[in-house]
C-alpha cells in the first residue's frame, strides 16, 4: 500500500520538487529508476526533488504518465514557482475543479481493487442509484 499524507498534491503549499518525490515513494522507486525512465543522471532527479532545476515540458509529460496523473497538475506546479517569482502575468493556474479532480484521481489510482469497489459503491449510495 503506498504511503499517504495529508497534504493534498494540489494544496500551494507542496512544491514541484517535493510533489516528485512523494509521487516516487508512493511508486515504490529509487531516483535511479526514475533517472533510468527520463534518460537522465540520478543527481539530476534529486535535483528535480530539492528544487535546484525544473524538469523541462518533455520530462514533466513523462512523469505525468509514469505517476498516473494529469499533466496540468505537475505542470501547475512550475507556474506555482513562476508566480512567486513574480512572473505571474505570464502564466495560468489549473482552476479549483481541475484540480480537485486530478487530486481525487491520483488519490484513486492509488487503492486497490477493493478500495476502489467500496468508493464505487459509496459515490453510487451518496448519487442515489
Amino acid at each position: 500500500m503506498p504511503t499517504r499524507t495529508t497534504t493534498g498534491i494540489t494544496d500551494t503549499e507542496i512544491s514541484l520538487g517535493q510533489l516528485l518525490k512523494r509521487f516516487r515513494k508512493d511508486k515504490g522507486l529509487k531516483q535511479k529508476d526514475i533517472a533510468e525512465y527520463l534518460c537522465i543522471e540520478r543527481e539530476t532527479c534529486s535535483a528535480y526533488e530539492t528544487g535546484r532545476s525544473t524538469p523541462s515540458t518533455d520530462k514533466l509529460y513523462k512523469l505525468a504518465k509514469l505517476y498516473g496523473i494529469s499533466f496540468e497538475v505537475l505542470a501547475s506546479k512550475t507556474v506555482q514557482t513562476e508566480c512567486d517569482s513574480g512572473n505571474s502575468d505570464k502564466y495560468a493556474t489549473l482552476n479549483d475543479a481541475d484540480s480537485k479532480n486530478a487530486e481525487m484521481m491520483y488519490y484513486y489510482k492509488n487503492l486497490d481493487e477493493s478500495q476502489k469497489k467500496i468508493v464505487f459503491e459509496l459515490v453510487k449510495a451518496l448519487y442515489g442509484k
